[in-house]
């Protein structure tokens, strides 16, 4: 048979494939009451009996449609996974439960086949460690009700088969938002809320996840409660290579302000944890600190790891534009983030060329990579999926607002970080308007800021005299694989 008939009959395959699925998600939701919600579920819910070996369809074309809160994580091999995820379509919420596979140096998708999966979630984590995709906790959601996961599952990356991971110890409560990261084959947890509609319930607890043993340890720190970070969501965590030290940075809790209208704080503080201490579980673990340069918003960042620092892309801030309303303003900027300095390097428009004082070859990363040219940036977005293979930045979707509509975005830009040349779009992603099926009002009541912000000024070490909060950091944090760890960049 022809090569390109072989390649449409794939095609038509794999895209009746998505469709049956796509219809028996919706069959399960159909008449259903928004009470029984954990039984739609259970009717995901598979077992190491049922569960099969998957397959990757190889065909051209295939993508994932636009989808917020998944997890992109990188592996070895210029290869990302893509898991799960949401989209609104202006009428109801579409909860995912696909894995796709992103070859980079081809800018290629193949989208896994197999009967037996994880529940369909957003909001959720994941890691690779030695030879498997790890994904935690997330949300199913509808337009009125949440579901929270406290389950793990894990994919392995030779047999394509996902199967539940049976774990022990103390498991954390049922959560969406959190931050994990990977560290010394561990995988630690902090954060995260959970929501019943009639009230929200924020975290500031940490765990640790053995990789080795399955077993889940929480480390106790009730007694210095004056002394931890406040209880957040959608922070940025950070785990530098070779450092016992990990980062949290700014996060978001839902409060009510004296009207009892819903109101949110936005957390500007950092902290590091140390590590070492955690281990041992009868100490304080936190320190907080200040930090250089820090942007002024502290929530909707995409994270990736690179050299041992963290590149931070996009963001979102609230800004009062006058009487009861606020005003949402994106951001396309791009910052280095330094653990061990205790800095951030906005990456500012300049001409490609590293530090002139200074040869190319004794120029720090964040000197070098601080002369991007940003003439060309990405559209301003929240929470993009970000992911670094090989030595180039990829940026996947995101959220920005268009008057009262959401718009989810699935172009994916890149930015060589040998070159450092500026950015280039590979995938305009799918027309929003074509996908999108509720009324288009576009009416501009959000911004954007096209430029990076500046940086709050080094004014830390005051914030810190005064015990203000004074910078934060959001991240999904990826490590390097060497039969080790990679987390997913954000959800």
């Amino acid at each position: 048979m022809p090569k390109n008939k072989t390649e449409a009959k794939a095609k038509l395959a794999a895209a009746k494939r998505e469709a049956q699925e796509r219809k028996a998600r919706k069959k399960l939701l159909k008449g259903t009451k928004e009470k029984d919600i954990s039984q739609i579920i259970k009717r995901f819910r598979y077992s190491h009996d049922t569960a099969d070996k998957g397959k990757l369809v190889d065909v051209e074309g295939v993508r994932p449609g636009p989808r917020a809160s998944a997890t992109f994580t990188p592996m070895q091999n210029d290869i990302a996974i893509l898991f799960g995820g949401e989209f609104y379509d202006g009428i109801q919420v579409e909860v995912y439960n696909d894995t796709f596979f992103y070859n980079a140096s081809k800018h290629e998708w193949r989208m896994l086949q197999t009967t037996a999966k994880p529940p369909p979630r957003c909001s959720h984590q994941a890691t690779v460690f030695n030879n498997y995709l790890y994904i935690f906790g997330g949300e199913y959601t509808t337009l009125d009700q949440f579901h929270h996961f406290n389950d793990m599952h894990r994919l392995c990356l030779k047999t394509l088969k996902w199967e539940p991971v049976e774990v022990t110890g103390t498991v954390p409560a049922p959560r969406s938002g959190h931050r994990m990261v990977t560290w010394n084959g561990y995988w630690v947890l902090f954060g995260g809320f959970h929501d019943t509609t009639r009230e929200a319930t924020y975290y500031n607890d940490l765990y640790l996840f053995s990789f080795k043993t399955s077993e889940w340890k929480r480390v106790c720190q009730q007694r210095y409660s004056g002394a931890i970070p406040e209880p957040r969501a959608a922070c940025l965590m950070l785990a530098p290579r070779n450092s016992n030290k990990v980062l949290v940075f700014g996060g978001f809790t839902k409060t009510k302000d004296t009207a009892k209208n819903v109101a949110g704080k936005y957390h500007q503080d950092s902290w590091l944890i140390n590590m070492d201490l955690a281990l041992q579980g009868d100490a304080l673990v936190w320190e907080k600190i200040s930090t250089k340069g820090k942007p002024t918003y502290s929530i909707g960042f995409g994270v990736a790891n690179h050299q041992n620092v963290g590149l931070v892309v996009g963001g979102v801030s609230d800004t009062d534009s006058g009487g009861t309303s606020l005003k949402s303003v994106f951001y396309n900027s791009v910052y280095t983030l330094n653990v061990d300095q205790k800095r951030w390097y906005p990456l500012t428009a300049g001409d490609n060329a590293s530090n002139p004082d200074k040869p190319d070859a004794e120029a720090t990363l964040e000197e070098k990579m601080s002369s991007v040219s940003l003439a060309a940036n990405p559209p301003p977005r929240m929470n993009p999926h970000a992911v670094v293979c090989g030595n180039t930045l990829y940026v996947y979707g995101g959220i920005v607002e268009q008057g009262s509509v959401e718009v989810t975005m699935s172009d994916m830009w890149v930015l060589d970080l040998g070159k450092r040349d500026g950015w280039r779009c590979i995938d305009p992603g799918f027309n929003f308007s074509e996908v999108y099926k509720g009324e288009m009002d576009m009416q501009e009541d959000s911004s954007s800021d096209e430029e990076p912000s500046n940086s709050a000024e080094d004014d830390d070490d005051e914030e810190e005299d005064g015990d203000e909060e004074d910078d934060s950091d959001d991240e999904e944090m990826l490590t390097d694989e060497d039969g080790s760890d990679q987390d997913a960049d954000n959800a």
